[in-house]
């Protein structure tokens, strides 16, 4: 949905997995202690969920063209999104079982990235053992026309592609 999720996840499991915090404070106001303990606790929540997230398999499978079609519609769906609220029909259920249980960062990522992005080009998705992932790049820009790549993780939850934020950023950690 939102680029600026992806630095700020990242840097809640760098806060966590190396016991440095990293709170981003608010552009406005200065922030008090009680809402950064509340800030750190919430990227505690973030890495748990990235720590315990299944490893997806290496095996490659083949999609069918309703599985893409699929895709798209849940990525065009996630990226049009300008809060969690609209995107929650295109996020996995565990994606939504984690945001809401952190509601300052939320609301952290929905007043910082006012963007809004289109889907520019998306690579043929990649379908893994008994389709239940899929890993998709894609190509998205804003209204400024800054392109901008993004790779995709899929789940498929009751015969719906959804958008899998967990898997998702425990790929670009991994990088």
């Amino acid at each position: 949905m939102k680029k600026f999720i992806s630095y700020l996840l990242v840097a809640a499991f760098v806060s966590c997995s190396s016991g440095v915090a990293i709170v981003p404070k608010s552009a406005d106001a200065a922030v008090s202690p009680t809402v950064d303990s509340a800030r750190d606790a919430e990227y505690q929540i973030i890495a748990d969920y990235l720590l315990s997230a299944p490893k997806i398999p290496t095996k490659k499978a083949k999609g069918t063209a309703a599985d893409i079609e699929s895709i798209k519609n849940a990525i065009t769906g996630d990226i049009g999104a300008t809060t969690y609220s609209v995107a929650s029909p295109f996020l996995s259920s565990k994606s939504l079982e984690m945001l809401s249980r952190i509601p300052l960062l939320v609301n952290d990522i929905e007043t910082r990235d006012t963007h809004t992005y289109t889907l520019v080009k998306m690579d043929k998705p990649v379908f893994y053992k008994d389709l239940k992932y899929a890993k998709v790049k894609v190509q998205i820009k804003n209204e400024r026309n800054k392109k901008i790549k993004e790779q995709y993780i899929m789940i498929k939850e009751n015969g719906v592609w959804k958008v899998d934020y967990i898997q998702m950023f425990k790929v670009l950690i991994n990088k």
